[in-house]
């Protein structure tokens, strides 16, 4: 199995002037897993804990009881490596360093691999932009010189650029138009099929998990209360997930 979450729990402390600090549990005993090649939708309203979820998968945070694995090893070892996978934040404009252009975004992301002769980086950076839809003619640009559709793709670049076997998409067109959204996840469906990729894609959007995912795990007050494929969304028992489906219906 590919990702494998087991039983996790998050909670942070939160202290005020006037008392004792106390634990505010955001994650609670939440359990999944991901095949390889598989794309899984989380649902779940905003500030319902799901960017704490992904920063939990991603080894950015750790959890304070359970445990996820990636190959079978723990996102807390720091032994095991380099993990095989990368994440695609919600806002572009703060995940890029608003001082590095284009090259230098990628150009970092290549390098966190290993070393790379600085005579084959420019032709690499090039080549992942083409991945992504991009002319190579942007490398020079910074962020703030893009369109939006244009600054998420490098994103997805600088994504690619480590080589993940999975990739945890945080709410990544929720920012978009519709247009450039059917777009993005078209070129995220297409990177999947070309590389062999998988994909865990939070949002609070039914219709965009529908459009994009193969089955879809409904999050509500810090945990998972239903999963189900995305074929079968009409016969979702939960009460959250069916306020969830009558709402777009």
């Amino acid at each position: 199995m590919l990702l494998s979450v087991e039983h996790v729990s998050k909670s942070f402390s939160h202290k005020h002037a006037f008392s004792a600090s106390h634990r505010h549990l955001i994650i609670d005993d939440v359990s999944f897993q991901l095949a390889q090649g598989e794309s899984i939708g989380l649902l779940g309203e905003s500030g319902s804990g799901k960017s704490t979820l992904a920063n939990l998968i991603c080894g950015l945070e750790y959890p304070d009881s359970g445990q996820i694995l990636i190959n079978g090893q723990s996102t807390t070892d720091k032994k095991s490596g380099k993990k095989p996978l990368s994440i695609v934040f919600q806002d572009y404009t703060t995940s890029i360093n608003p001082t590095m252009n284009v090259k230098q975004v990628i150009a970092e992301s290549l390098l966190l691999g290993g070393y790379i002769p600085r005579a084959q980086l420019q032709d690499q950076v090039s080549a992942l932009l083409d991945r992504v839809g991009l002319s190579p003619k942007l490398m020079n640009r910074y962020i703030h010189e893009l369109s939006g559709g244009q600054a998420q793709r490098v994103c997805i670049s600088r994504a690619l650029a480590t080589c993940p076997s999975l990739i945890v998409l945080d709410e990544p067109v929720s920012s978009l138009d519709v247009p450039t959204q059917v777009k993005i996840l078209d070129l995220l469906e297409k990177l999947k099929d070309d590389l062999q990729l998988s994909y865990f894609f939070i949002t609070h959007d039914l219709q965009l998990v529908c459009y994009f995912c193969e089955s879809v795990l409904f999050f509500q007050q810090k945990t998972i209360v239903e999963r189900c494929q995305t074929a079968d969304i009409a016969k979702v028992k939960h009460p959250y997930a069916q306020s969830l489906l009558n709402a777009v219906i």
